[in-house]
């Protein structure tokens, strides 16, 4: 039962029950019938803890009264419940994220007045693509990158970004370490603004960069994936200009 248990406490965390309730469940699933004073020894706990416990779950109709039982027992629902629970739950979550898409920009105002520099990390494959929601959006976007073009990272990120950049036909400066030059990468060929530029090869570039709407990204592989987005118009206008003049200055 050690499986079945593990994946039922992360099911009924999501249904807001804790892992005694978890256990409880499954004990009665075993059993046909059980008193509050079995369902507490067999649970290990005080028969007056019991109580609570057995009211969350029988609230989620998880558990139920056993009818014209000569003392008070309890009895397992079917298992089908949890999935009913399940979907339930996914139709609220989906209704939350609805309203909350709707109140996003007044939620982004309202972080745009706190501080004159905004200062966010990222982390791991998730914070990436958090990343990447956020640049596609953009219809102007300078790279600096360093990342092997035969060894991407993250190969299914990049190359949805760069199906987003043809679709969107979106305005994008590539800057590109020699030491990755590939002849046969060209994204202008499915994107005519999308244009890349390669560093001569006595410049050596470590770290990545991404510069889009008042916003400046920098990011780095190494072990594991670190990002830190900045967000002040002044940065942002500094490393601008900056891009530009590398940009300029080589082929």
């Amino acid at each position: 039962m050690t499986n079945i248990r593990e994946v039922l406490k992360d099911i009924f965390q999501l249904l807001k029950l804790n892992e005694t309730e978890t256990r409880i469940f499954t004990n009665l699933l075993q059993s046909s019938q059980q008193s509050i004073a079995e369902i507490a020894a067999n649970a290990s706990l005080k028969r007056t803890n019991a109580y609570n416990y057995v009211e969350q779950l029988e609230k989620k109709g998880l558990i139920y009264k056993v009818p014209q039982a000569k003392t008070l027992k309890y009895q397992a629902a079917n298992p089908e419940k949890i999935k009913v629970l399940l979907e339930d739950h996914k139709v609220l979550a989906e209704s939350k994220i609805k309203e909350l898409e709707k109140i996003l920009p007044s939620l982004k105002s309202l972080e745009s007045t706190k501080d004159e520099i905004q200062v966010k990390f990222y982390q791991g494959k998730e914070g990436l693509k958090l990343i990447h929601k956020e640049i596609i959006k953009s219809k102007n976007i300078k790279l600096m990158v360093h990342s092997d073009l035969n060894k991407p990272f993250f190969p299914k990120i990049r190359d949805q970004f760069h199906k987003n950049s043809r679709e969107k036909k979106s305005n994008i400066m590539e800057i590109r370490s020699h030491a990755n030059k590939d002849a046969n990468y060209n994204p202008t060929k499915h994107n005519p603004n999308h244009k890349v530029r390669f560093l001569d090869k006595d410049t050596q570039i470590e770290s990545d960069q991404i510069i889009y709407d008042n916003k400046v990204i920098l990011f780095s592989y190494q072990n594991k994936f670190i990002g830190v987005e900045i967000n002040n118009p002044f940065i942002f206008k500094t490393q601008n200009q900056l891009f530009d003049f590398i940009w300029q200055n080589i082929k």
